[in-house]
């Protein structure tokens, strides 16, 4: 039982890092979008 939760429990904290990860490069891409769209606009 050990050896089958262990990986388990890694698996969901790498999926939370990694959903993590693409959140905060996703904001980050669209911020820097959004600044350079408004830019352009203005």
């Amino acid at each position: 039982m050990k050896k089958r939760e262990e990986p388990r429990t890694l698996t969901r904290e790498q999926v939370k890092a990694e959903e993590q990860i693409n959140y905060l490069t996703k904001a980050s891409i669209g911020h820097g979008i959004e600044k350079r769209v408004g830019k352009r606009q203005k």
